[in-house]
């Protein structure tokens, strides 16, 4: 067992256009309600009546297009990227193709979740490095900042390989590629990774995940840590099932 610390990534900000703030707003038409006239006013004289037509005409049905401008113009508000806000919409466009507008989406909506993965792959290589960066670092030192000088360490090597679409796309880092670059990072960054906050990190997940207890996962980190360096055990790139030892943790 063996945490991905590193590779937990997360876009931040430039994901908020698929907030449920912002989805739960398209297809929202209708004017807002009439202001109260004041109390002392003079009431208002009886309206003409219309005259009453033979049928009504059916109300207009949204259809996923009809929402191109309010997802964009959103989208676009949050991030100044227009050319990630089409890609975004692209993706919104395929996924919710048979959406009913009139109704507001939930979180529980896996349509949802989702647009957030699909416009992560399809549409991270549309943002300015800076942003991607910034998304990176954020989601790897995870609010603590004994871990920046790994972080920026790891971003560096990184994108000597990958290209910016590939942070937005966890697949590319697990495959044979990704796991090269990370090999690599992991020989470039060595020893910066903090040794008690990986214990730390590692031990959590351990106790969490096996239902070890903490005897059992300090014996397995003893033992991963004499055959593997800290940067390994954090990344994931070590073979674990190579490590002697670990089956006598009990």
């Amino acid at each position: 067992m063996v945490p991905r610390i590193m590779f937990r990534l997360a876009f931040g900000n430039v994901l908020s256009l698929v907030s449920l703030a912002t989805l739960a707003s398209l297809g929202c038409g209708g004017s807002a309600e009439p202001a109260a006239a004041p109390a002392n006013s003079a009431p208002a004289p009886a309206p003409t009546p219309a005259p009453v037509a033979s049928e009504k005409p059916a109300p207009k049905v949204e259809t996923v297009e009809d929402q191109r401008q309010s997802f964009i113009g959103s989208c676009v508000q949050k991030t100044r990227q227009q050319e990630f806000c089409e890609c975004s919409f692209e993706q919104f466009k395929v996924i919710f193709k048979d959406a009913d507008f009139s109704k507001p989406l939930t979180d529980s909506d896996p349509r949802v979740a989702e647009l957030q993965s699909q416009t992560s792959k399809a549409c991270a290589g549309k943002l300015p490095e800076s942003e991607v960066k910034a998304s990176f670092l954020d989601a790897c030192v995870e609010g603590d900042k004994s871990k920046s000088g790994y972080c920026e360490c790891a971003w560096t090597s990184l994108r000597k390989t990958l290209s910016i679409a590939d942070f937005g796309n966890e697949s590319a880092l697990a495959d044979e590629r990704g796991l090269a670059a990370r090999k690599t990072m992991v020989t470039d960054c060595k020893g910066k990774y903090p040794a008690e906050v990986a214990k730390k990190e590692f031990l959590e997940v351990c106790v969490k995940n096996t239902g070890g207890t903490d005897a059992v996962c300090n014996c397995r980190w003893t033992k991963l840590k004499k055959q593997m360096t800290v940067e390994e055990i954090v990344a994931g790139t070590g073979d674990v099932a190579s490590v002697k030892g670990l089956k006598e943790c009990k």
